[in-house]
């Protein structure tokens, strides 16, 4: 019930008595008084609230119209009330109006005032409303500040191109393989950042948009589709507004280089080379090479075969698009459980000469099934290494000479090699290897059993009436001992674990585990590598949460990860630097809070060490050569301090011992190429700290094939520094007072006219040549079309062997004083060649491929290289047109990868090599072998 209550003026009193009545008769009538004091601020008006016309008009720009609703409410018992509203500029401190509001009767005591204005200029404004009763003149309280504050913007201007200009610019036209470089910049008057975007059909074709600082960048293509085409770029501002410029590219028709694209059906099937930019008319020669259980089978371009040769050669006469089709050679039989391989016999043709492979669809190969090749005429086998089990009458009724079964086998089923009668040689390296019954029944008379004294093997061969010998006397290669590598599932989550070598290592192997693909939300947390023993095997980290080593201890070992939740802190770490110490000093690294650091000073010729020193931590014991500090929270640097030691002379009466002197300062001499040296050389410093004035001296040594330039040196202020060259070749400056920053650059030697950076035997002759296996034919050139012969071939073999040695000519048609007369003689004399058997050896003779493969194969056993590694060479259609004095090398050289074949599944043992050929050879030979020994 609304109360009115009377006019009154400061210090006036009014009382009201309400009576209350209820409706209940059983309850009193009540009495309400109620009695109002007036005084000087109750009589005041004041305002009540505000709302505004559009709501979000304080963001509205000039000519829009603003309306504001103010709710005003009277003293109490006045009636008359006015309402002034009054707007001041900020920003020229002006007021532009003080306006009277016309009333509205809202309700008893209160009124409704509307303010609309249009056509404020641009500024910031501040608005209050003044009140006045106008039955007693009581004003509203003045207030600081405003009601409340509005601006007024701008309309956003659009963005402007400042480069390019005009809307249309035309590039003319461009050649194939040119880098097209289109740079732009825009404004924008309201300072905004700008979305800019380009739009063409050259985005599928190498279109790159590249932005820089602010509102400017560049446009990038490899000028590779012939035609005509357009690029637009658009900027656009938060509001909308947008700008547009176009660049015209018009046809690329006369060109001379085409473009040939080359790609593989699948990347684990196979590797593609040859492919770049060729002139019309060029030949192209493109080669495909299938990896481990791949077979190649045709080259397609639009999904129509073009050739079926691995190696296909064509004219360049117009942009192509060439596949490389493979499939996956499938030997045998198998099925997969437990993540494991067992093998149960031929999946297609039977072979008499077999490899079985250590993986086959990423699993390893455990086992070998039940009667998986009874009675299938097989001569020879190579098992792999990951093999544990061979099941009964695996191999039995063949026709094997030799088994030699890998370290790792632990069971040997019943019968599983019987009645294989000429079966003479079985080796058994493992010494609890489970032999069934039978498993050797019925073979040769003359069979022996290699294997460890005391052994399974021993027993067995004992109690069936086999000879037995000592695993030491055997003649031939014994299969090093290799144990398992286990990863088991991740903990917390999920990664992509994996280990190289993949699942067995040879004790003292270096195993690198990788962590990747770990689960969003999680992060890894900890590493552990357990042996079969259940003991802890050391880890080495790389790379934190994603790289880690360790040592292959002669058991089998499992490596697990565990993952956490991502949102769980990991300890933050800080740096520990030591300055001024001496070779052997040991502690710099990355340390978490409160860890115990311990560091040593390491020793310097003619010094002794005379304590630590540092601002931010203490020492243990600061005299120490070796002490310790706890961790804080913060970077922490520590530097050693020196006393002189003088040698003799005439010190203070003193004929030896310390002088009391602080050492003078040492700068550090810092590489800054370290990356850049690992992959083309190596820089040899002096010194990693020098003083002032000392001469440092810098030994570059290039990796093959490489060149270095002059190396730079900047002081600490980055300027130059003297660098000299000396007599030795190394180079050499002057210290300054203060740290150097070195680097060098090194440069790839193009030793070959004649071949083309893009010539698909490119890198193979720079290789040998940076290797020292081939030289050139003379004048710059390489002369890859020319065929090779067997004194090139041996003379590569004599030059990579490095030896000295001139023995005697045994051969009637090799000339005293030629190129390759020690070479012959030399390899005769090692029994890498033996000649035609007349007297002569034919060094002018075109090399062919099995007497290629002969020749290295006697080199690598000369050298002691693993020969083991064979191929059954079923993939091969002509493999019975080898000869059999090469077979089992062709079949070494094909299983190391040497020799891949010429096409249409044939490996063309007959055939010669061109140098071109030869050097793809020789450059796979000398990763696979050489390189392999000198790490």
């Amino acid at each position: 019930m609304p109360l009115d209550l009377p006019v009154g003026e400061a210090g006036n009193t009014f009382e009201e008595t309400i009576h209350l009545i209820s409706n209940d008769p059983d309850k009193p009538t009540t009495d309400l008084k109620i009695k109002v004091e007036y005084t000087e601020d109750a009589l005041k008006p004041e305002l009540a609230d505000f709302s505004t016309t559009p709501p979000g008009f304080k963001e509205g720009v000039s000519g829009s119209a603003i309306q504001v609703i103010f709710d005003a409410c009277a003293a109490a018992g006045q009636r008359g009330l006015e309402a002034t509203v009054i707007i001041e500029d900020k920003n020229n401190k002006n007021v532009i109006l003080n306006e009277l509001m016309d009333e509205n009767y809202h309700k008893p005591g209160a009124y409704t005032y509307y303010w609309e204005h249009e056509g404020l200029s641009v500024s910031d404004y501040g608005v209050y409303i003044k009140l006045k009763d106008l039955e007693s003149g009581h004003e509203r309280e003045e207030r600081a500040g405003y009601d409340f504050e509005f601006s007024i913007k701008a309309p956003n201007a659009p963005p402007a191109f400042v480069e390019p200009k005009t809307y249309e610019n035309n590039l003319g036209v461009v050649q194939r393989g040119e880098t097209i470089t289109i740079p732009y910049e825009v404004g924008d008057p309201d300072g905004d950042t700008l979305d800019i975007n380009v739009y063409s059909n050259l985005l599928e074709h190498g279109l790159k948009l590249i932005k820089d600082t602010g509102n400017s960048g560049r446009i990038e293509w490899p000028a590779n589709v012939s035609g005509a085409h357009s690029i637009y770029l658009t900027a656009t501002d938060p509001s909308g507004n947008s700008a547009e410029v176009m660049f015209n590219i018009t046809e690329i028709q006369d060109l001379n280089l085409f473009t040939i694209s080359l790609e593989a059906n699948s990347t684990e099937a196979g590797q593609v080379y040859g492919g770049g930019l060729y002139k019309p008319g060029e030949y192209v020669t493109v080669e495909a090479v299938p990896g481990a259980s791949y077979k190649f089978i045709s080259w397609t371009e639009d999904d129509v075969v073009v050739s079926t040769d691995p190696v296909y050669m064509f004219k360049a006469a117009k942009d192509r698009n060439l596949v490389a089709n493979f499939e996956e050679v499938a030997f045998f039989d198998y099925y997969i459980e437990d993540n494991k391989v067992i093998i149960t016999g031929f999946a297609d043709e039977d072979l008499q000469d077999i490899t079985i492979p250590n993986e086959i669809e990423g699993y390893p190969v455990t086992g070998i099934g039940d009667t998986a090749f009874y009675l299938k005429q097989i001569k020879n086998v190579d098992f792999p290494d990951t093999l544990t089990n061979i099941g009964t009458n695996a191999f039995r009724s063949n026709e094997l000479t030799k088994a030699v079964i890998p370290n790792n086998v632990n069971t040997i089923g019943e019968y599983a090699f019987g009645n294989n009668d000429d079966l003479v040689e079985v080796v058994i390296p493992n010494r609890n290897t489970v032999i069934g019954e039978g498993a050797f029944s019925q073979c040769s008379p003359d069979l022996i059993i290699y294997g460890v004294p005391g052994s399974t093997a021993n027993t067995y061969a004992t109690a069936n009436n086999i000879t037995f010998k000592d695993i030491n006397e055997y003649g031939g290669d014994i299969p090093a001992a290799k144990y398992a590598i286990t990863v088991a599932d991740v903990v917390g989550g999920t990664a992509v674990v994996t280990t190289d070598p993949a699942t067995l290592a040879e004790e003292g192997a270096a195993v690198t585990v990788n962590i990747d693909g770990v689960q969003s939300g999680r992060q890894f947390k900890t590493i552990t590598v357990i042996d079969a023993d259940s003991n802890n095997v050391a880890i080495t980290e790389v790379t934190a949460g994603r790289k880690y080593t360790f040592i292959m201890p002669a058991k089998s070992v499992t490596v697990n990860i565990e993952l956490q939740d991502a949102s769980i802190v990991v300890p933050e770490t800080y740096s520990v630097t030591l300055n001024d110490v001496g070779s052997g000093a040991a502690g710099a690294g990355d340390y978490a809070e409160n860890d115990t650091v311990t560091i040593n000073a390491g020793n310097r010729a003619g010094y002794t060490f005379n304590g630590w020193t540092s601002t931010d931590v203490t020492f243990a014991n600061a005299n120490a050569q070796t002490t310790t500090f706890t961790m804080p929270a913060r970077n922490v640097t520590v530097t050693a301090t020196w006393k002189t030691v003088s040698g003799g002379g005439n010190n203070s009466g003193s004929s030896g011992g310390v002088v009391d002197s602080q050492a003078p300062a040492q700068y550090p001499v810092i590489s800054k190429s370290e990356s850049a040296q690992k992959a083309n050389g190596k820089m040899i410093l002096s010194s990693q700290q020098a003083k002032a004035g000392d001469s440092v001296f810098i030994t570059i040594e290039p990796d093959p094939g490489y060149e270095n330039n002059i190396p730079t040196v900047l002081d600490q202020n980055g300027n130059p520094l003297t660098v000299t060259k000396n007599s030795d070749g190394a180079y050499s400056f002057q210290m300054p007072a203060g740290g150097v920053d070195i680097d060098i650059e090194y440069t790839k030697i193009d030793y070959f006219d004649d071949v083309d950076q893009n010539d698909w035997y490119d890198e193979a002759a720079w290789f040998c040549a940076a290797h020292g296996l081939m030289e050139g034919t003379g004048e710059g050139r390489f002369d890859g079309d020319v065929d090779t012969t067997r004194a090139m071939l041996v003379a590569v073999l004599y030059r990579l062997s490095q030896s000295d040695d001139m023995p005697e000519n045994i051969f009637a048609d090799v000339e005293e004083g030629k190129w390759y007369t020690e070479a012959i003689t030399w390899a005769a004399k090692n029994n890498i060649v033996s000649g035609y058997g007349n007297g002569n050896f034919g060094p002018e003779d075109i090399l062919t491929r099995e007497q290629m493969v002969a020749i290295l194969h006697k080199y690598s056993k000369f050298m002691g290289y693993d020969v083991s590694k064979k191929d059954d060479l079923g993939a091969y259609h002509d493999a019975a047109d080898i000869s059999g004095w090469a077979r089992a090398e062709m079949q070494w050289a094909v299983g190391n990868g040497l020799i891949v074949g010429v096409g249409n599944n044939l490996v063309s043992p007959q055939t010669g090599a061109n140098r071109a050929q030869f050097a793809v050879i020789m450059q796979r030979y000398y990763t696979y072998f050489v390189e392999k020994t000198i790490d």
